[in-house]
């Protein structure tokens, strides 16, 4: 009895069925997010200090060392 040889196919992934979860998956996070919604402003007049100095100016640049431990 002679049996025919079968190559065997390489197994392969099912990539519809992903596309479509991602597709719904991306399409529910679009819809659930909630945007940032803009907030009314309040006009607030602080009050301005007649005896104090101003602060000195902070530093412009900060110098940094990192020693590796």
């Amino acid at each position: 009895m002679n049996f025919a040889v079968r190559k065997r196919r390489a197994p392969s992934i099912i990539i519809v069925s992903l596309v479509d979860i991602l597709t719904i998956l991306l399409i529910f996070f679009v819809v659930s997010t909630t945007f940032k919604k803009d907030q009314p402003e309040v006009q607030i007049n602080l009050p301005e200090s007649k005896t104090a100095t101003k602060a000195p100016a902070e530093l412009e640049h900060a110098i940094v060392t990192v020693d590796e431990a």
